[in-house]
Order: C-alpha cells, then sequence, then structure tokens
C-alpha cells in the first residue's frame, strides 16, 4: 500500500493494513526512501485514531515493513510492524566532524553509561542534522575518546563510516563496548565502513546483531564490514569479544590485526580480500569521459570504472559515492547492460532495454523503479538511440542516462575501482 501526496498526505480515523499468514506486506506513507518511487510529501499526519498494520496473522509469522515520512510529520498513530517487521520514520544523518561533537559523546561515556547515535532521531550535540529527509548515514571524521567505562551503540539506517586515522577509544583502565549496525532500514544498501583503529581495553567489539533478512533468508542485516584504510588498521580489545554477524571485505594491503588478548574472536561471514573504490570528481563529465579518465586515475593499482557485482559491492560503492556518479556499465545495440570495464569487460547482467527486462541468470541488477527505460530518443555513442549508461543515484539504485551527454546529461562525479593485488 503506498499513499503519498507532494503537499499533503493525511490520514484520519482510517486503518491500512497489509498483512498475510506467514508475513505481512510493506505500506508506505509519505514518501519511498528506499526506492524514490512516490512524492516526498511536504507534510504528513496520521491522527490517533488511525492504525498502520503489517503483522503475520500465523503465530509464527514475520513482520512486514512500514515508512511513514514527510518534510514534516505530525505521527500519532498506532503502528504495528508485526513480530521482526521494520518500521522506518524518516532518518537523520550525523557527521561527527569536530571534536567538540566527538568529545561530547566521549564525555558521555562513563561511569557504565549507554550512548546511542541513531538516525531514527537526531542529537546536534552529537552531530545529528536537522533535516528528518537524508539517507541515514553515519560519518566519523573526528576522533572519539570515552571518558571512562560504557556502551557506544551506532545504528544507522544505511552506512556506518570509520575514517581513514580515526580512532573510537577508551583509555587504559577503562573497558568501552561499541556495537555497529547499519541497514537499519533492511533496504541491503547498508555497511559498516571501518577505515580507523578500536581501541576498548577490555570492552566488547560487535558489529551487527545477528538478525537475518526476513525477506530473502540470505544475508545477516547490518553486520557487513568493509575495512580500506590508507595505513595498517588494528581492533585492539585487551580480552573482549569481537563478533562479526557478516561478511568482511578486507581491502587495505597494510592489514588488519585483531588483538583481543583471551577474548573470543568471531566471524559469523565470510572473509574475502576486494578492491578500493575512490569517489573522483569531474565537471559536468559524460559517462564517455569518465570511463576515460578512470583508467588512469591511479598509478599504483590498475584502475577503471567501477563495476558491480553483488548486493555488498554495490553497498561499498554507494557509500564511497555519497551521491550521484557514473557506474562502469552501457547498454549495447543489442538492447544488453553490459559490463565494460575491468576484469568484467563484456560480461552480460541485463537482456532489455527497460525495467521490464531480465536479469541473467547468476548476474546482479539494483534498477530504480522504472529503470532502465532508454528515454528519450536521442542519439547515443554507441550508434543507436536513448539512455544508455549507467548512473548512480543518492539511493544506491541505479538509472540509465545518455553516454555522450546527450539531453545535457552530465555527472560531476564518477567511482574508479582499484584492482588490489595483496591484502
Amino acid at each position: 500500500i503506498s499513499v503519498a501526496g507532494l503537499q499533503n498526505t493525511i490520514l484520519s480515523r482510517s486503518s491500512l493494513e497489509a498483512t498475510g499468514i506467514n508475513q505481512g506486506g510493506k505500506i508506505l506513507f509519505g514518501y519511498d526512501a528506499q526506492n524514490g518511487t512516490l512524492p516526498f510529501s511536504a507534510y504528513a499526519s496520521l491522527d490517533r485514531y488511525s492504525i498502520l498494520n503489517t503483522q503475520a496473522t500465523a503465530s509464527a509469522g514475520l513482520g512486514g515493513f512500514i515508512e511513514t515520512s514527510g518534510h514534516t510529520l505530525n505521527l500519532l498513530a498506532t503502528i504495528n510492524a508485526g513480530r521482526g517487521g521494520m518500521w522506518l520514520i524518516d532518518p537523520y544523518n550525523y557527521l561527527i566532524d569536530t571534536t567538540t561533537k566527538a568529545n561530547a559523546i566521549g564525555n558521555a561515556l562513563t561511569g557504565g553509561a549507554t550512548v546511542t547515535v541513531t538516525t531514527e532521531s537526531s542529537n546536534t550535540s552529537y552531530g545529528g542534522s536537522t533535516d528528518s529527509s537524508n539517507i541515514g548515514d553515519i560519518s566519523i571524521t573526528s576522533n572519539i575518546t570515552a571518558a571512562g567505562s560504557g556502551t557506544l551503540i551506532l545504528k544507522a539506517a544505511r552506512h556506518i563510516s570509520l575514517a581513514s586515522g580515526i580512532s573510537i577509544a577508551s583509555t587504559s583502565g577503562n573497558a568501552l563496548n561499541i556495537k555497529f549496525l547499519a541497514d537499519i532500514d533492511r533496504s541491503g544498501d547498508g555497511i559498516n565502513v571501518v577505515n580507523g583503529n578500536i581501541t576498548t581495553y577490555g570492552g566488547y567489539v560487535q558489529i551487527g546483531d545477528g538478525s537475518i533478512d526476513a525477506s530473502t533468508a540470505t544475508y545477516l542485516v547490518g553486520g557487513d564490514v568493509y575495512i580500506a584504510g590508507s595505513s595498517a588498521q588494528t581492533i585492539s580489545s585487551s580480552n573482549g569479544a569481537v563478533t562479526v554477524y557478516g561478511e568482511v571485505i578486507l581491502a587495505n594491503p597494510n592489514g588488519l590485526t585483531i588483538n583481543s588478548g583471551n577474548g573470543n574472536v568471531e566471524f559469523k561471514g565470510l572473509i574475502n580480500s576486494g578492491n578500493t573504490y575512490t569517489n573522483t570528481t569531474c565537471s559536468s563529465c559524460t559517462w564517455i569521459q569518465a570511463k576515460d579518465a578512470a583508467n588512469t586515475a591511479n598509478g599504483t593499482y590498475p584502475s577503471y570504472l567501477a563495476t558491480v557485482t553483488s548486493r555488498l559491492e554495490n553497498a561499498i560503492v554507494s557509500a564511497t559515492a555519497g551521491g550521484t556518479a557514473w557506474l562502469g556499465a552501457r547498454r549495447d545495440s543489442s538492447n544488453n547492460w553490459n559490463w565494460e570495464t575491468g576484469p568484467e569487460a563484456g560480461t552480460k547482467f541485463w537482456v532489455g532495454s527497460s525495467s521490464s527486462g531480465t536479469l541473467v541468470s547468476g548476474q546482479y541488477a539494483n534498477w530504480n523503479s522504472g529503470e532502465p527505460n532508454a528515454c528519450c530518443g536521442l542519439a547515443n555513442g554507441t550508434n543507436g538511440t536513448g539512455e544508455n549508461a549507467m548512473q548512480l543515484i543518492a539511493n544506491g539504485m541505479w538509472n540509465d542516462l545518455f553516454d555522450n551527454g546527450g539531453a545535457g546529461q552530465t555527472q560531476n562525479a564518477y567511482v574508479t575501482e582499484n584492482a588490489i593485488v595483496r591484502s
């Protein structure tokens, strides 16, 4: 059930129900933050007599998904997403980029206190934005040092990023527990990007919470980790446990050291090596220009316009871009979508010029709703017509645009993939 108007979306003395026997359905009210298929309501209101319900009717069933959004949101209704379901309220971004913000968090971590930084609400002292229509990222670019023992919980609708050279640490004798949980909106687009260092002096480090995606039952939610710092990294827990509920991609050629003393270290998912990615700015560049520039962007390792072959890689690329950018796929004259760069060059992943096309078996795609659409009938750079080059958009989904700048379609960034030869 989707309900959204550009100006006002109002529910009064009404019920919206998307229930099922084994799993609840989906209700979108005021916006579709994951896919952008609905207008973002200027004002959304649900009165106290209204009900939104996506629970399962079977006792062992799983709940569904509810989103309530609006530039201004008046929320008094009863919301029931069901057991294991998800209720998404407009997320905020956090940018912890100054000593003042980092110290506000560190000073609160004393006497066993728990500090939660969550994109579900905003604490401006901790770096929260004042705009609840953000995409729900937490970015840490200033060192956080705990004043004493405590627990720091980081929860993001999408990505959590600890910048290279930045640390989260406690002082000697003070045990700091740290929890990372990305992708709390369960879109599959969130990841924990850990490019800095962590020191807990006896506290535990937990990434993810062990929950499994209810819709596919194929991956752990919120615990995937990408490690790609510019220098050697360390996670030191001094007898505290280190637990990762997800897949680990290690792309730091200088390595990662985990020193847990007598504490347990558990990886609940795969550990793989991976490439690094760079968001490169350009001035109104076409896809063709970005492809040529990416081939010479990095002199240390082979580089090319990024290709994406999995949900996890798409999350990494999206976190790297932080907005719209070119990616390395294009539609050919036979209306097949192929990766044209790097080791995947020539790999076909989508058959057809429209959203009703077919995903090639064993391949991955993440098109935005209604895309691709080969819009507009103008000539493109492959002697065909219509939009034919891949654009990554801010929510991690894909769109098609002209490769040659047709209809004035250019970008100001592209993502370069750098093939790391050791890890």
